[in-house]
């Protein structure tokens, strides 16, 4: 009789056969799929896939207690992904992947928030969304999200604390918060459809064009497009445009906006494990008018490459504070049974061919934000916002300079 193989081996080769049978979302990880197949029959007699068989052997043999199968398998997996030591790839279970592929489109299911990692006592909330739950329930911007169904959100990625909150419509999410006025309370929110505003415009005094997006996953590209085009119908002679606390998106939608900014030539690199690159290429048209872009240290990602394009196409000047720096995108490659990986798969690339990665962007100009470096954003008001008033000031002279300037044209000419 052939050997049998036990329980633990055929969890652990479940485990990789799993890990190769996931949806690509792009085709260029084709060839690395085609690798680890190649190489499965040496991946199988690892010695750490010796090791996991006899953990689970023992676990099988001997664990006295109850426990899910199925929640070892996303215990082990989760595992697995932070042995790389890389804050942004992680395990999604099949309904925390679920929530975030509705959340990529603005519209999500959940309580109406968006937050910022901003230190050790929790999440900061930047925005509340009008109508939304939260606004309902008396969340207010500032608040901290402490922790969710009884989970400290400082064990969680954004990602998974979002996941989390997030869920079907009319099913219930106990949150902990706390207000530096009231201290902590509890509230059970109930989760309903929450449409996100990641574009918004306003003219100001002056004839400042003033654009807030808040990240960019679809509908941004659009959006910005229509938000460029009616500041352009109101006579905007200048643009402020604020990626503060904004987490970043789709690489599509960053194309795109850049596309409508800047003029022909490389916008972005983007190159996978192989060394192949990927060049985005803008078109000719162009906007021409004096920019500034407002960055602090939660633009992540693509609002990071955004203003880098425009600071190494001369087209902006950008005011704040230094990014993050944050280089590797990330792929939400499916598994079998829906669960996810969102594992990073790609670097990118200024146009100048520069690496953000622990780097980030330095802005031109320096802007502490009181009342304490580095606050949110969107808890400090306008008139107290030195980050926005340095931007309104400087776009002001430019405007200035460039009348001047005109009128100068005119007058020289017999």
């Amino acid at each position: 009789m052939g050997k049998r193989l036990g329980i633990g081996t055929v969890m652990a080769l479940l485990l990789l056969c799993a890990a190769l049978t996931y949806t690509l979302t792009r085709l260029e990880l084709a060839n690395e799929v085609n690798s680890l197949l190649e190489t499965k029959k040496e991946l199988s007699s690892d010695a750490a896939i010796k090791k996991f068989d006899e953990a689970m052997h023992y676990i099988e043999s001997g664990f006295i207690g109850e426990y899910d199968k199925s929640r070892l398998m996303d215990a082990a997996i989760k595992g697995l992904v932070s042995g790389l030591d890389d804050k942004w790839s992680h395990y999604l279970t099949a309904e925390e992947a679920g929530r975030l592929r509705q959340a990529s489109s603005n519209r999500y299911v959940g309580i109406g928030v968006k937050g910022s990692q901003q230190d050790g006592t929790g999440v900061v909330i930047t925005k509340v969304y009008p109508d939304s739950p939260a606004y309902k329930a008396g969340v207010r911007v500032g608040d901290r999200i402490v922790s969710v169904e009884g989970a400290p959100v400082l064990d969680m990625t954004y990602e998974e604390m979002a996941a989390r909150i997030s869920g079907e419509q009319g099913t219930s999410v106990e949150i902990t918060f706390s207000s530096a006025i009231t201290g902590e309370y509890t509230r059970t929110l109930i989760r309903d459809n929450v449409l996100q505003p990641a574009v918004t415009s306003e003219l100001l005094d002056g004839g400042i064009g003033l654009i807030t997006i808040e990240n960019f996953d679809e509908r941004v590209g659009a959006d910005f497009s229509a938000s460029i085009q009616n500041l352009q119908k109101a006579e905007a002679m200048g643009l402020i445009i604020d990626v503060r606390d904004n987490p970043g998106g789709k690489l599509e939608t960053l194309v795109s906006v850049l596309d409508t900014l800047l003029p022909e030539g490389t916008i972005f690199i983007d190159v996978d494990k192989s060394g192949k690159e990927i060049t985005e290429k803008s078109g000719a048209s162009e906007i021409d008018l004096p920019m500034a872009v407002l960055i602090n240290e939660q633009s992540i990602s693509a609002a990071e490459y955004f203003a880098a394009a425009l600071q190494e196409y001369g087209k902006a000047t950008l005011i704040g504070r230094k990014t993050l720096g944050k280089g590797y995108s990330q792929n939400i490659l499916e598994l079998s049974d829906g669960s996810a990986l969102m594992l990073s798969t790609r670097k990118y690339l200024t146009p100048h061919r520069v690496s953000l990665i622990g780097v980030g962007v330095t802005p031109d100009i320096i802007v502490a934000q009181p009342p304490s470096d580095g606050a949110p954003a969107g808890i400090v008001p306008r008139e107290k916002d030195a980050q926005f008033q340095r931007a309104v000031a400087f776009i002001s002279s430019e405007i200035e300079a460039a009348s001047a300037s005109q009128d100068d044209g005119q007058m020289d000419k017999p």
